[in-house]
Formats: structure tokens, C-alpha cells, sequence
């Protein structure tokens, strides 16, 4: 019986030490996801939202939150550089989930986060009667980049992306000479 109850306090040890080594849930820190940000991958189900002149190849610069909403500085790639453009993203009754005007309406979502180093961030877009999901892996230091491609390979997944609808990004690719 000893044996039995020893069992079962260290599993219930082992399932609270998991769970402390889990991840944010990133709504409850909004502030912590404020800074400096590098797109460093995007997936989606239309891949011409992505690709270069798509509509959703933009690239965060920024975050900041105001009044549980989001702030992003973004930048857009142009025929003779990129623009900077503010953008915000609403919330909503749901946790980890925004409302964005851009493109038409959009439905943006907070999926993983560990604030100091990765966010990954999805959008549910209408536009024009279709429905395209565009999911984002922002890094806070571009030379991890890859530290994080299987976390969001593995998001993309859960959303029903395939891997070849993601697009690893580098640093030619997302303006990043036109940065403060």
C-alpha cells in the first residue's frame, strides 16, 4: 500500500512539474508580448497570400498592447522598399482571440506563446465570400529562427496546414533594412 501511495504522489509530482514547464497561455500576459518581433514563417491554406505581392506577406516590426488589445507595427513590402503600417486587433469575449480588419474581416488568434522568445498567431480571413487561414511564427531574436520551425510546423499541423503551405522566411525576405 505504501508502495502504491508513493506511486501516486510522484506521478501527481511529475504532472505538476510538466505543467509548469508548459506554455503560456497569451492572452494573461498581453503585456509581455509587447516589443520587438521578426516574422520568421508563414503557412496558409491559399498560398497566394504568402508569396511575394500576396496580401498577407507582411512583417511585424512591433507589438504593443493597450487595453487587452493588440498594437502592431508592421511592415509591407513595396516596389521601392517597404511601409510601415499600424495595425490593431480588437478583443473579444473569447480568450486568445482578436478581431482584425485587413483585407476584409478577420477572426486573429494568440495559439503558443513564450513571450521572451516565440509567438505563433493565426487569422481566419473573409474576404469576398472565400475563408483563408494565415498563421505567423514571430521570433524575438532572428537567429533563433530555427530553434522554433518544428513548434510551428507542428501548430500548422493542428490548424490542418500541410508543410509545404509554410514558408520559412529570411532576412531579405521580411524588410528587415527598413527596421528603426
Amino acid at each position: 500500500m505504501q508502495f502504491l501511495l508513493l506511486t501516486v504522489g510522484l506521478a501527481l509530482l511529475c504532472g505538476l512539474q510538466a505543467q509548469e514547464e508548459s506554455h503560456e497561455e497569451p492572452q494573461e500576459n498581453l503585456e509581455e508580448l509587447s516589443g520587438i518581433w521578426y516574422t520568421a514563417a508563414l503557412a496558409s491554406n491559399n498560398s497566394a497570400l504568402i508569396e511575394p505581392g500576396g496580401h498577407f506577406r507582411v512583417f511585424v516590426n512591433s507589438l504593443s498592447a493597450k487595453d487587452g488589445n493588440l498594437n502592431g507595427e508592421m511592415l509591407i513590402p513595396q516596389e521601392d522598399g517597404c511601409e510601415k503600417v499600424s495595425l490593431t486587433v480588437y478583443k473579444t469575449e473569447t480568450d486568445n482571440k482578436f478581431e482584425l480588419e485587413f483585407w476584409g474581416q478577420g477572426d486573429f488568434y494568440l495559439k503558443e506563446a513564450q513571450p521572451k522568445q516565440y509567438l505563433i498567431l493565426y487569422i481566419v480571413n473573409h474576404y469576398n465570400g472565400e475563408t483563408s487561414l494565415v498563421a505567423n511564427l514571430l521570433v524575438r531574436d532572428p537567429s533563433t529562427q530555427q530553434d522554433f520551425l518544428q513548434t510551428f510546423e507542428s501548430a500548422c499541423e493542428d490548424l490542418g496546414l500541410r508543410q509545404d503551405q509554410i514558408v520559412v522566411l529570411n532576412s531579405g525576405d521580411r524588410c528587415d533594412s527598413f527596421r528603426d
